[in-house]
């Protein structure tokens, strides 16, 4: 595509071969550069050549930033193609430019570990045949396999073979065998190696962004805080009861409000205190969770007594339907918490946005932290621990609880984990979409009931598009916080977990970026120079999972030799 220079060259244009760096704006120090190159035609006239791919221009004419947008990043047709990061900075800000920068960069960490997985995974199909599976041969090919096993229940249950969990147990070497260990090895490293090489990336956008000695000092203070602060200085009746509101500010120069320390710290404990019964609130519902397998589990062992293979399908059944009901009460509590976590902050009353996301965050995370993995600790570390023996049962209520199957318990765990952490992937994806897309389709029609079509123009079409959150992207990033937790904590019971988390995160930035260019209401634009806390949260993942994977190798060791001594 050419243009005369006389019609596109402003005065003073540069020479031959040059570039040409865009004025920038100082709201966001947008660094636009755009390369020209001049090339002779056949006659004498000199021509432009814009070597800018894919072209802005069309048939109607230049393109805006939104349309190129529409065009190059949120329609689902560019699906396997890089994100214009810089041009989404330039039209949303650093803020959401540098959210999709990390969850493009997050994603493109999983490809490699989604194929490990997979290799991990056809690896488990080939042990399944019982002389390369040791618990399986023992169970199904060995005299042992004609053991009697003590009833699974209390009251008619009958004595059963050890022979009749044979299939489960090839079932269960699918996830837990040689491979799951070393995948589990291999994760370890793969997070530490992630967190460090996106350390890395994000000093990199710091300074390629210009955001390089961003302070907090530079933050305004948020309109509720000085609303609100302005308030209590009118109700103060003396002058000293007036200052301390204010401190001075050595940077700028000035006095500015703040919140006396001998009020704001009692909101925070007593908003940790809140916190900690929240808690308690969902160990308490992973107990009632707990109670319902026991009762049901009886029911379920005499319904399929008679059965060969009764007590395993028992076993499954109770696994998937306490999973569902906990997947339920986990969607249930977070928006409870939600609620409260949002009025809580609010009393704080904190001073810069930054702040006030920081404390929320830190609620939410902090809770669904519990909220969504106490389910999963329980079963992959204490249950079956706490059974006790026959004759000697330990009991709750009078129900017996719990135990293990005789292949362990990870085929239990991997049925939790798929349940809850699949689930949550698809009502989160259908929710975040489907949500805005409703609010929009309400104001759409109640706008065409006050105007005729010919007089809603542009503007208004845009004014109603579907508000920003005021949590801005909150959800998005505890979302995938959540999300890298089920992949690398839990890794070794699905190794499959990586690949979903893929398949969620393609589908997820062309969501969130459809959701941005088409459905939500342009937000002001916000600078950022890293991903905040989030980065702290995702080092708190990255200790647990030490923690789990270290402990799984040393009782996955100590299991194999048990097998080799017996």
């Amino acid at each position: 595509m050419t243009r005369t220079i006389s019609s596109l060259m402003p005065r003073g244009a540069p020479s031959r071969g040059t570039s040409c760096r865009m004025p920038s704006t100082a709201k966001t120090r947008t660094k636009s550069e755009c390369f020209v190159s001049f090339k002779p035609t056949a006659s004498t006239d000199t021509t432009l050549s814009t070597r800018a791919l894919p072209s802005p221009q069309t048939d109607e004419g230049v393109q805006t930033d939104r349309q190129l947008l529409q065009n190059q990043w949120s329609h689902p047709r560019n699906w396997y193609k890089q994100q214009p990061l810089n041009q989404v900075r330039r039209y949303f800000g650093e803020k959401v430019g540098i959210y999709f920068t990390w969850i493009g960069f997050y994603t493109a960490w999983l490809l490699p570990i989604s194929l490990l997985g997979i290799v991990v995974f056809f690896y488990g199909l080939s042990t399944i045949p019982s002389s390369r599976n040791a618990v399986a041969y023992d169970t199904c090919e060995t005299a042992r396999s004609f053991f009697y096993m003590c009833p699974v229940c209390d009251e008619k249950c009958d004595f059963w073979y050890l022979g009749d969990t044979c299939n489960f147990s090839h079932v269960n070497q699918l996830f837990d065998n040689g491979g799951t260990v070393f995948f589990a090895l291999i994760m370890s490293f793969w997070a530490v190696l992630f967190l460090e090489f996106w350390k890395r990336r994000q000093f990199y956008l710091q300074y390629d962004w210009d955001m390089l000695g961003y302070e907090s000092a530079e933050e305004r203070a948020r309109p509720e805080f000085e609303q609100r602060i302005k308030r209590y200085i009118r109700d103060c009746k003396t002058e000293n009861a007036r200052e301390k509101f204010f401190v001075y500010n050595p940077v700028l120069e000035r006095k500015e409000y703040v919140q006396p320390a001998h009020w704001f710290w009692p909101k925070v404990l007593a908003t940790f205190s809140i916190l900690i019964s929240m808690v308690a609130v969902v160990i308490a519902i992973v107990f009632s969770v707990l109670l319902y397998r026991l009762a049901i589990a009886g029911l379920l062992y005499r319904a399929v007594s008679g059965i060969s293979g009764g007590p395993s399908i028992g076993d499954i059944a109770v696994s998937i339907t306490g999973a569902v009901i906990q997947l339920v009460a986990i969607i249930v509590m977070n928006k409870v918490y939600e609620y409260l976590a949002y009025e809580l902050t609010n009393w704080e009353l904190h001073r810069t946005q930054s702040e006030y996301d920081d404390s929320f965050i830190t609620k939410m995370y902090l809770f669904q932290f519990v909220n969504f993995y106490s389910s999963l600790f329980y079963v992959a570390f204490f249950k079956g621990n706490l059974t006790g023996f026959p004759g000697g049962f330990n009991r709750i209520g009078g129900l017996r609880l719990d135990e293990c199957s005789t292949y362990g318990c990870m085929l239990e765990l991997t049925i939790q984990l798929g349940i809850i952490f699949v689930g949550k992937q698809i009502l989160n994806n259908a929710t975040e979409l489907g949500v805005p897309y409703l609010m929009r389709l309400i104001k759409i029609i109640r706008h065409k009931e006050e105007q005729e079509e010919d007089v809603y123009t542009r503007w208004e079409k845009d004014y109603d598009l579907v508000p920003q959150s005021v949590h801005g992207l909150f959800y998005e990033y505890l979302e995938l916080v959540i999300q890298y937790g089920f992949v690398t904590v839990f890794v070794a019971a699905f190794p499959l977990a990586p690949l979903f988390a893929l398949l969620n995160n393609w589908i997820e930035i062309r969501l969130d970026a459809h959701k941005y260019v088409n459905v939500l209401r342009r937000p002001i634009s916000e600078r950022s120079q890293d991903i905040g806390i989030y980065i702290h949260t995702q080092l708190c993942t990255l200790f647990s999972l030490f923690c789990g994977n270290c402990s799984y190798c040393l009782l996955h060791y100590l299991i194999d030799k048990h097998h080799i001594h017996v």
